[in-house]
């Protein structure tokens, strides 16, 4: 491994891992181009021992597509708790998450929004953590930003919508509300006005580059609510039209049931 990756690498785990941040990179170790700053990546999670669980995809309006792996040491199911906070506050976007039930595209295979579609095995509520290891958190230069995944500290799923074929995802009514230190509700669209779109796009971007979406993996392709932030002491709660369908708490004490508990370290 090249020294430089292995450095920035050992820089990104370890703010994960304490919470201080990285200083803002500078010229000589700075990732190259995106192919270096996914070297960084997969660095990060052999050091984590972690694994690939999914992707964090967004679709510019020019139709640049940008993607990062999310790590399964960041994988939470609803309900959910974050103890431990090592920043002052972490950012929370509300999404939709998709699971493939199949590697896809497979080779050759054509895609479109119904062949996507046809390849997802559930689709359901998720709010992804934010939390960028710079100082200069996401003013950081693209590449920098990409060898950090995105700033992707994790993402919680939440129920499986049951109805999802039968609906325009783009239509489905979602909203967070927040109860604590800082209180609100919102609700939103899909930035694109399209969910799929991005999960369409990524799937091309990957057929083109001789890859595919794993089975099994989780795509998020942009928040619904834009990014809130969320303290020791707050609630999260996460509605698909009137049902809580994703619940997420901060700050000590812990609930006691193993499954969905993280210490906030990334």
């Amino acid at each position: 491994m090249d020294d430089r990756v292995r450095i920035v690498a050992a820089r990104l785990e370890e703010a994960r891992r304490t919470g201080k941040k990285v200083p803002r990179l500078t010229d000589d170790l700075r990732p190259r181009d995106e192919k270096e700053a996914a070297l960084v990546r997969d660095a990060v999670m052999r050091l984590r021992k972690s694994r690939h669980v999914g992707w964090k995809v967004a679709l510019s309006p020019a139709g640049e597509v940008i993607a990062s792996p999310i790590l399964s040491d960041g994988l939470l199911t609803s309900p959910a708790h974050i103890s431990n906070l090592q920043t002052a506050s972490l950012g929370i976007e509300t999404e939709l998450a998709f699971r493939m039930k199949r590697a896809f595209p497979a080779t050759g295979e054509t895609v479109t929004g119904q062949s996507t579609l046809d390849a997802v095995d559930a689709v359901m509520p998720a709010l992804e953590l934010l939390d960028s290891r710079y100082e200069t958190g996401f003013d950081s230069p693209r590449l920098d930003l990409l060898a950090d995944h995105l700033g992707n500290f994790g993402i919680v799923l939440g129920t499986t919508l049951q109805d999802w074929r039968e609906r325009v995802l783009a239509t489905v009514a979602i909203s967070l509300a927040l109860a604590g230190p800082t209180s609100e509700t919102v609700s939103g669209a899909h930035p694109l006005g399209d969910p799929i779109a991005p999960l369409v796009a990524f799937a091309s971007h990957l057929a083109r580059h001789g890859h595919s979406i794993a089975p099994g993996d989780v795509v998020i392709t942009g928040s619904w609510t834009g990014v809130r932030r969320v303290y020791a002491g707050n609630h999260a709660m996460v509605k698909v039209d009137d049902t809580v369908m994703l619940e997420l708490s901060v700050g000590d004490p812990a609930p006691h049931n193993g499954r969905g508990t993280k210490d906030a370290r990334g």
